[in-house]
């Protein structure tokens, strides 16, 4: 103090200045879809000159800490009361919870001299149902099966359960949990979010029709979509594998000069189908043969035999102008036979060989037709044996169930399917004919097989 005339007087004493804790502005509470992240904002006024802390605890999260320097650029030094003051800093952080619930989240603000303020607010996040690829529709054949592979992806941490509904099929689920082990615990907002799977599933349809499958994905907290997509099924044709024949022994006996050998061959279409080979020794005609049993004589072929007298290679036996006779016994199932006879002459090469076609003594005797069909699908299959001799046609049907006709539709019957079917024919005259089987499904599928029947 002093006065105007130069008098002074000096006194000091002490100021305290006392800390004053930060505001905060009130914020929330907040809705929120679950996996949705929301931008969290608040305003916090000091007015002193300190710096700021906000932190951030999110229930069943993390705690996110940001600070703010008073001079923008460090630590605020102790006293610094000339800095700004009052300061106002306002501060944001993003989060996002992966299940549905109620959460608080408290914000603490302090300064750097100790002083505190808190403010808790609710955060409510909603369940969101899953999403689901669309998918087909599909177009197959019977039987055949299909691959459905569908992706779903949900915004929160849920674990997903795929239900596979096919008509006139099986109800198939399968659950995909989020953490990858078991079920999800309520709640769980830090499980992986977003959620996506890939489920795939195989199913076939037996019979021919129009089907639905429907999809449905539920997660654990109730949220559920589902997709209806057409399965078109397609009628398929049987197919037939057949032969027609007839069983013939064949006895080849020599006789006459001994040490020479005859061999016996058996063609169908030029394929060689048996052989055999017998030397005249000294004794009876009846130890001098060799019979081929059980030839399968396919009656579509042209079927003949070849029987070759070599005498040049064989050991001279005194005789070198001698003959062989030789038999030939076509002999059938029902003990009929055909007995044949030729003379193989040394000094005569023409006569070495001897060709009998098989063919023309098939006449009168029976025929055994087999087929076998198979089908893709669950039908039932007819079938039907035109010869081509006039004679009436004989048909069969045999249900896929073995009792009685295939309601339609029957998707889930037998599939796929087979018949055996197995008939004998006896043809009285010669000629050549021509036989046909044919074979139908129940809806209409039909498989014909031509049989040339050569009896000349």
């Amino acid at each position: 103090m002093e006065d105007d005339d130069g008098g002074s007087a000096t006194y000091t004493t002490t100021v305290t200045v006392y800390n004053i804790a930060p505001t905060i502005t009130q914020f929330g509470p907040f809705v929120i879809d679950e996996g949705t992240p929301i931008n969290f904002t608040a305003t916090s006024t000091d007015p002193g000159s300190d710096d700021l802390i906000f932190s951030w605890t999110f229930e069943y999260g993390p705690t996110m800490v940001n600070t703010y320097y008073n001079d923008g650029t460090g630590p605020d030094p102790y006293p610094s009361p000339g800095g700004t003051f009052p300061i106002t800093v306002t501060d944001g952080v993003t989060f996002a919870y992966g299940d549905n619930g109620e959460y608080e989240l408290t914000l603490t603000i302090e300064d750097d001299d100790g002083g505190t303020v808190s403010y808790t607010t609710n955060i409510t996040v909603n369940n969101v149902a899953p999403t689901i690829q669309q998918f087909g529709p599909f177009v197959i054949d019977e039987g055949t099966p299909i691959d459905f592979t569908v992706t779903s992806t949900d915004l929160g941490s849920d674990d997903l359960t795929f239900t596979w509904e096919f008509e006139y099929g099986p109800t198939i689920s399968t659950t995909y949990y989020n953490d990858g082990t078991g079920p999800d615990p309520y709640p769980s907002p830090l499980g992986v979010h977003p959620f996506t799977v890939t489920d795939v599933q195989q199913f076939a349809y037996g019979d021919n029709g129009e089907y639905e499958v429907t999809l449905t994905i539920v997660d654990d907290d109730g949220g559920m979509v589902s997709y209806t997509t057409l399965i078109t099924v397609n009628n398929t044709a049987p197919e037939a594998e057949f032969e027609a024949y007839v069983i013939v022994n064949f006895t080849l006996r020599i006789a006459g000069e001994k040490w020479h050998d005859v061999r016996l061959y058996i063609y169908e279409d030029g394929n060689e189908v048996g052989y055999a080979s017998v030397t005249r020794y000294p004794g009876s005609p009846d130890r001098q043969s060799v019979t081929i049993s059980y030839v399968r004589c396919h009656v579509s072929s042209q079927i003949y035999t070849v029987v070759y007298y070599t005498p040049e290679d064989d050991p001279v036996n005194g005789q070198p102008n001698g003959a062989n006779p030789c038999w030939l016994n076509i002999t059938f199932e029902d003990g009929s036979y055909e007995l044949l006879k030729h003379t193989f002459n040394v000094q005569h090469p023409e006569t070495w060989e001897w060709h009998v076609g098989i063919n023309k003594f098939l006449v009168g005797h029976r025929i055994a037709f087999e087929a076998t069909v198979t089908d893709p699908g669950s039908d039932d299959l007819t079938f039907s044996w035109d010869w081509g001799d006039g004679m009436p046609c004989e048909v069969i049907t045999y249900y896929n169930d073995g009792i009685a006709p295939d309601p339609y539709p029957s998707p889930l019957g037998n599939y796929p399917c087979s018949a055996y079917d197995s008939r004998e024919h006896v043809y009285t005259t010669a000629g050549n004919y021509l036989a046909i089987l044919t074979i139908k499904d129940d809806d209409g599928g039909t498989c014909i097989c031509e049989i040339p029947i050569i009896l000349t």
